[in-house]
């Protein structure tokens, strides 16, 4: 409904582009939330709609204009990529979901939201992990339940050469600052305790991105006596991103829970290692250890203990992780293979 920085939007950009190669593509942000930076990064031959609604608005005329467009666009698929949509439009052709997270929260809130599914004609599953999740809330409709592994432009992003000691351990820590998800002040207090407690004092952590939790975890960062290591970089762009990601020595996702985990196959492709909380959608990516590294789910003292065993591996170890890591990115988590897939699903 909005378009605002994060994981599955930049995605979609990504999906998109590739798309619009072979199809006529429109995109209708119902919404009046929407970046225009990366709005801007859309190929000018997808169609762009702003309806501007305001959020929770029960405007009539709003949804009437979403189904005036809708309807003159004549168009074969609808792909959705938030459910609650669906109850307001009187479109007739097929209708794709994707789902981007687990349920927990959408379940919380509608006791009825998993019986909203039977209306699609498909539903695309991020990750193996999600779709599980989706049959454990009592999703029936296996046949129309696929698995859509989420893609990376795995050729624009830098990835680093080798693996030298360097002089102060540098970790990274990509995503939307929402610590009750997110996990960040998990990630906190294990550099508290690597500091304070192991004596490990030529380290930094640098955090990208923005969100509700900045000022809280600021308030952590001055109450554990860590200032001097924390970095909150505030939003940084893809490009930024992509360029960077591979001066870093680790890439930490300590999140509570997680339906794939974008940002892990990114810091994968610029050949950092990474380390995961043992949550579902990162451990699929990282094939539960093989090709990564991973800590007990909201267990700081885990967290801090793997991260101080990685700045003593070898550099050997870590560089062939972090090479048969990058391999299987490629092969399974390339943009390529999710727009094929998608191509696919809209033809079934």
């Amino acid at each position: 409904m909005a378009f605002e920085i994060g994981g599955s939007e930049t995605m979609l950009v990504d999906i998109m582009n590739r798309q619009v190669e072979n199809l006529d593509i429109s995109l209708i942000v119902i919404n009046d939330i929407y970046n225009k930076e990366l709005l801007s990064k859309i190929d000018k031959r997808v169609n762009i709609f702003l309806l501007k609604r305001k959020p929770s608005s029960r405007n009539i005329f709003k949804f009437l204009s979403l189904n005036w467009k809708l309807f003159s666009l004549k168009s074969n698929v609808i792909h959705l990529h938030n459910p609650a949509i669906l109850k307001s439009i009187f479109f007739t052709g097929r209708k794709i979901l994707t789902m981007h997270d687990m349920l927990k929260r959408s379940i919380k809130k509608d006791p009825n939201f998993i019986s909203s599914f039977n209306s699609f004609d498909g539903i695309a599953a991020i990750s193996n992990s999600v779709k599980q999740d989706i049959i454990d809330n009592g999703y029936k409709r296996q046949d129309k339940l696929l698995v859509v592994d989420n893609g990376i432009e795995v050729g624009n992003i830098k990835f680093k050469n080798r693996n030298n000691p360097t002089e102060k351990f540098r970790i990274i820590q990509v995503s939307r600052l929402e610590h009750n998800k997110k996990g960040q002040h998990i990630l906190l207090n294990a550099i508290r305790e690597l500091i304070y407690e192991n004596g490990i004092t030529n380290i930094s952590v640098d955090f990208i991105g923005t969100g509700d939790s900045l000022n809280y975890l600021k308030e952590l960062v001055i109450a554990y006596n860590i200032e001097d290591y924390v970095n909150f970089l505030g939003y940084k762009n893809r490009e930024f991103i992509y360029q960077y990601l591979c001066e870093y020595d680790l890439f930490v996702q300590p999140s509570l829970f997680e339906g794939f985990g974008l940002t892990v196959a990114e810091a994968i492709a610029a050949k950092i290692p990474v380390l995961v909380s043992n949550s579902d959608g990162p451990m699929e990516i990282i094939a539960n250890g093989a090709y990564g590294y991973l800590f007990e789910i909201g267990n700081a003292n885990d967290c801090a203990k793997k991260i101080k065993e990685i700045i003593n591996k070898p550099t050997t170890e870590i560089s062939k992780i972090t090479e048969s890591a990058y391999q299987r990115v490629c092969n399974k988590y390339s943009i390529s293979g999710t727009v094929n897939s998608y191509y696919n699903f809209y033809k079934n």
